[in-house]
């Protein structure tokens, strides 16, 4: 392992995006959702849905990268105030690369003057977003398919 470093998303990220946010729901949401709600949670990573989501002005994206590999990515929505995704490759957890995303996405929030972000968090990202001084505000379901919702926390932070 290399430095760490953060940069903007690119289009040319997509596929190891798409990759890294389906290891990390297979890897480490493993122990707090089941093989079905994971399914259905990955089936809708699709190039089509990324290339929508770099398309819309609202959304910031970042990367984190280990010399020129990307192994981390996340983004959030400046309409929403929500960060709408944080995904590490299974192997470079607890390493920073999250840490450095959200501090990244926090800088940028502040720099469009948004007040606080808000996100949904996995069960077993909790303690970590805890950790960057997120709050809990209440336990909710999170629809990922039609059919198949799965259980997070509503966490926000005041932005100073």
């Amino acid at each position: 392992m290399g430095v760490i470093a953060v940069r903007a998303m690119q289009a040319a990220d997509r596929d190891a995006v798409i990759s890294i946010h389906k290891q990390s729901i297979y890897g480490i949401c493993k122990d707090c959702y089941t093989e079905r709600e994971m399914k259905a949670w990955t089936a809708r990573l699709t190039p089509e849905l990324f290339d929508e989501g770099m398309k819309d002005e609202n959304n910031i994206g970042v990367v984190a990268i280990d010399g020129s590999a990307v192994i981390a990515n996340g983004f959030f929505s400046v309409k929403e105030q929500e960060l709408r995704a944080l995904y590490v490759l299974p192997h470079y957890t607890n390493k920073g690369a999250g840490r450095l995303i959200m501090e990244r996405l926090e800088e940028t929030a502040r720099e469009k003057r948004l007040k606080k972000l808000a996100l949904q968090s996995t069960l077993n990202a909790v303690s970590f977003y805890r950790s960057l001084g997120y709050r809990e505000i209440k336990t909710e379901r999170h629809a990922v398919s039609e059919d198949v919702s799965v259980t997070c926390v509503r966490m926000e932070k005041e932005l100073q």
